[in-house]
């Protein structure tokens, strides 16, 4: 997977639909599979405009393996971007790929 990109309206709302377009296809091929999701999705937890964890993850009970292991379950809330340019494995440090 590969989300677009950007910052304007009009690239949250494609984004936002390029999610939906993920969600449907999951939906349609996973019954009775396992999932796993990975790609370059664009996607912040931080950023409130992004809805990977609700038309995603939530919605199919998956969990981010960086949440899991750098966070402790924990989602990083709405706000500022989480960049630490002295420790790119940090809990402080997302990226835009997600799995």
């Amino acid at each position: 997977m590969h989300a677009d990109t950007g910052s304007s309206t009009v690239e949250y709302a494609a984004r936002r639909s390029n999610m939906k377009q993920l969600a449907a296809m999951i939906e349609t091929v996973s019954e009775g599979n396992a999932v796993m999701v990975a790609g370059y999705t664009k996607c912040s937890f931080t950023r409130a405009e992004d809805n990977f964890e609700t038309a995603v993850l939530d919605r199919y009970g998956l969990t981010d393996c960086w949440v899991q292991m750098k966070r402790g379950g924990v989602r990083p809330a709405d706000g500022n971007a989480l960049i630490d340019h002295n420790n790119l494995n940090s809990a402080n440090n997302e990226a835009v790929d997600k799995i």
